[in-house]
């Protein structure tokens, strides 16, 4: 499976026609082979029927989507289990995508929430916890600035006391999907801020699957 983030799906989706990613055409008709049915193999399968070539996508699993994954069955309204935020929708190809595709994109909720035990934090609780991220976003910018790049997790500081996991978890595996001593110091402080987010109604995975027909 090809391993994509983000900012390099928005690059590939960026000059994106209106065409179906997959032909009709059989194996012996096709131009190019595309390994993988994620969102980089269905981008690559658009640009290339675009440019008025044959693609055929070889995919193991039995679906399109890659980690874009959308369940119906948990609930009564469509569950993401992969991807799910559309972030900086104003100027992200992809809501322009579910838009076209005749799905509905709506703006995240705004607010967050900080649980202490079962209840929610307090306002000095809260405070403090906005305090250590910002501490911890100075340091990435400042080891950003070195010449040897570093992880993120060797950046931050390390006297954070209880918030310490929190803050870990907040910058990596929730914001970004893996560790902090996965995450590039320079790539998450060259990263785009991104301060408005939207979903699609009917689901990121549901979205690569109406771009896959």
């Amino acid at each position: 499976m090809i391993d994509i983030s983000r900012r390099s799906f928005l690059a590939a989706t960026a000059g994106l026609a209106a065409a179906p990613a997959f032909g009709q055409s059989g194996v012996g008709n096709a131009d190019i082979a595309i390994i993988g049915a994620g969102a980089a193999g269905i981008a690559a399968a658009r640009r290339i029927i675009a440019a008025g070539k044959r693609p055929i996508i070889l995919e193991a699993a039995n679906r399109a989507g890659g980690r874009c994954l959308t369940d119906t069955s948990l609930f009564d309204v469509p569950v993401d289990l992969g991807a799910h935020w559309i972030h900086m929708p104003e100027i992200n190809p992809v809501a322009k995508l579910a838009l076209a595709a005749g799905l509905d994109v709506y703006p995240a909720p705004p607010g967050q929430r900080l649980r202490v035990g079962r209840r929610y934090a307090r306002e000095g609780e809260m405070e403090d916890f906005l305090a250590a991220l910002v501490r911890c976003n100075r340091a990435i910018q400042d080891a950003a600035r070195g010449k040897v790049d570093m992880s993120v997790v060797q950046a931050i500081p390390k006297d954070l006391g209880d918030l310490q996991p929190v803050v870990e978890f907040f910058l990596g595996p929730f914001g970004c999907g893996k560790d902090l001593r996965d995450i590039s110091a320079m790539d998450f402080a060259k990263s785009a801020e991104r301060d408005i987010d939207a979903f699609c109604r009917q689901g990121f995975g549901a979205l690569l699957m109406k771009l896959a027909e």
